[in-house]
C-alpha cells in the first residue's frame, strides 16, 4: 500500500479535492488522518475547497469504514452537524437501516433524526476514521449529543480502525515505563523489565 499524504490538497481544487477523497485507498487515507496533527488537519479543513469535498467524501465512504457487525445492528437516523469556532457549516444526515447507510448532505438544521452529534470537523474527521472515541469525546465537551444516546454510542463505533503502518514517534526504550498507558523517564536497566 503507497502511503498517502495530504501534500497534495494544500493547493487543490475542490474539483482535485474531490477526486483525491474519491480515489483514495480507504485504508491508506485512514492510515493518513492517523498521522496527520489536529493542527495540520484544521489546516487543510479550514480551505473551503477542501472541507466540503473532504466531508463529503468521507461520509460517501463511510460504508467502506463501518465494522459490518455493528453496521448490522444499528438503526436510525443521525444528524451530524459540523461546526469550526462556533460557526455551523453544515448539517449531514445518515439513515442505518438493515447493515446498510444512507448519507444525505447539506440537509436543513431542522432535518429530524433520532440523536443529533454536534462537533467540530477535525473531531468528526478522528470519530469517522476510528481515531475518536463517542463516549469520551462526549465527557470532554467535544461531542454534542442530542436524542438516543445509544443510537449515538453506536454511530462513534461504526468504524473498523484499521491499524496505522507506522507511528508518527515512538518513545526510546529508556523512557518506557513498565506500567501500561504511562510515560515516566527511567533507567534503561530498569525499563527492560
Amino acid at each position: 500500500m503507497t502511503q498517502v499524504t495530504f501534500e497534495p490538497l494544500r493547493t487543490a481544487t475542490a474539483a482535485e479535492a474531490t477526486r483525491f477523497f474519491a480515489d483514495t485507498d480507504a485504508v491508506a487515507l485512514v492510515d493518513a488522518i492517523r498521522l496527520a496533527s489536529d493542527e495540520e488537519l484544521r489546516r487543510l479543513v479550514g480551505r473551503e475547497e477542501i472541507r466540503v469535498p473532504a466531508v463529503r467524501g468521507v461520509l460517501s465512504r463511510l460504508h467502506e469504514y463501518a465494522d459490518p457487525d455493528s453496521l448490522a445492528s444499528a438503526t436510525g437516523t443521525v444528524r451530524i452537524d459540523l461546526t469550526r469556532d462556533d460557526a455551523r457549516l453544515g448539517h449531514h444526515l445518515l439513515r442505518l437501516v438493515s447493515g446498510a447507510i444512507e448519507v444525505e448532505v447539506d440537509v436543513p438544521a431542522s432535518a429530524p433524526a433520532d440523536v443529533v452529534l454536534g462537533t467540530g470537523v477535525v473531531g468528526f474527521i478522528r470519530l469517522v476514521s476510528g481515531q475518536g472515541d463517542a463516549a469520551l469525546d462526549y465527557l470532554a465537551g467535544r461531542l454534542h449529543v442530542q436524542g438516543d444516546a445509544a443510537l449515538a454510542l453506536t454511530v462513534g463505533g461504526l468504524s473498523r480502525s484499521p491499524a496505522p503502518t507506522r507511528w508518527p514517534w515512538t518513545p526510546p526504550p529508556s523512557t518506557r515505563s513498565t506500567w501500561p498507558g504511562r510515560w515516566r523517564a527511567c533507567r534503561p536497566a530498569t525499563c527492560a523489565r
